[in-house]
């Protein structure tokens, strides 16, 4: 088992307007023009240029995260943060339970494992004992009718989002797969409901 890192360090140049593509274009210009014939003027003009292209970048991304202010929509404010984290950071060194400093992420991912699996409580299929909620008076739901047709409606309405959930399954999949599960999982509800 590993953990998986991210290592992208290439800079999208494309996703800039024109005018800072071209102050981009013009910097690596000079410095090429510099380091081929370094002088004073040279060096001047890529200094001047280089902080024309930062200041430009900065101005964008302020704009940007200002147009992001004012639309105030949730779902663009986390796409927005989510591309701008970092996740190339791994994870520091532990200490291994036998005392010993490791980076190895297979070590690290075992010995998370065996902990996590440690403190867990193993309740060897036991249910706990409820008391009944309901009285001699009060009704309550014997049986609960499903029908395949219910079952491809209600596939069909779930919102196509690839994030999973507790099942590890996400909509999209149970959405795009809507004909092939419907008869499964109306035997499933069926016979447990």
């Amino acid at each position: 088992m590993s953990v998986p890192t991210n290592q992208s360090s290439k800079k999208n140049v494309s996703c800039y307007p024109p005018h800072i593509r071209h102050l981009i274009n013009s910097k690596a210009k000079a410095w090429k023009k510099h380091k081929t014939s370094p002088n004073n003027v040279n060096k001047k003009t890529c200094k001047f240029i280089a902080f024309k292209c930062s200041h430009a970048i900065v101005a964008f991304h302020s704009c940007k995260e200002s147009e992001l202010i004012i639309w105030n929509n949730t779902r663009r404010f986390y796409k927005f943060i989510n591309s701008r984290v970092n996740h190339r950071a791994s994870m520091l060194a532990i200490y291994c339970p036998d005392g010993s400093l490791t980076s190895d992420n297979s070590a690290k991912a075992k010995f998370f494992n065996d902990f996590f699996s440690s403190v867990f409580i193993h309740n060897e299929l036991l249910s706990p004992s409820f008391n009944n909620r309901t009285g001699p008076d009060k009704h309550y739901i014997r049986s609960i009718d499903f029908s395949p047709s219910i079952v491809c409606v209600t596939l069909q309405k779930l919102k196509p989002s690839t994030s999973v959930g507790p099942d590890a399954l996400p909509n999209i999949l149970l959405k795009r797969c809507a004909n092939a599960l419907v008869l499964p999982l109306y035997h499933i509800f069926d016979r447990f409901f």
